[in-house]
């Protein structure tokens, strides 16, 4: 059912911390990532055996704060192709007591374009996940 797991780091210095982690541990970018000369949307880096996503902080591709919503890391949690039923009880579970919670996304909306769906939820605990697959 899950099909893997990994830290998203959101970083004041995206562009700095990906330097300092290739210079000091060796890590190695996964692929291109999505990036322009002022902001690093998405970047995924092996560290040591372990995969983390790495994007500036507090941005959502629209020079939008995301304040509530931003932490400094998301636990991530990619499932199996075909677990949408899955996902939507998980989602309803967490939208009880969610600290915020984004809506549940699927293929074809504006928002969804690397995955058959998604949701993004801070917890009544304050654990940011992001949830997809």
């Amino acid at each position: 059912m899950i099909e893997g797991s990994f830290i998203q780091l959101y970083l004041d210095n995206a562009s700095e911390a990906i330097e300092f982690y290739e210079k000091e541990f060796n890590a190695k970018i996964h692929d291109g990532g999505d990036y322009d000369e002022d902001h690093i949307y998405h970047v995924e880096i092996d560290v040591l055996g372990h995969t983390f996503g790495i994007s500036d902080r507090c941005f959502n591709g629209k020079d939008i704060p995301t304040d509530k919503t931003c932490g400094l890391l998301d636990f991530c949690v990619r499932f199996e192709k075909g677990y949408i039923e899955t996902g939507r009880k998980m989602y309803d579970a967490f939208k009880e007591n969610a600290i915020s919670i984004g809506e549940f996304e699927t293929n074809g909306g504006d928002n969804v374009h690397w995955d058959e769906w998604h949701f993004g939820v801070m917890d009544k605990y304050g654990v940011k996940w992001l949830l997809y697959n």
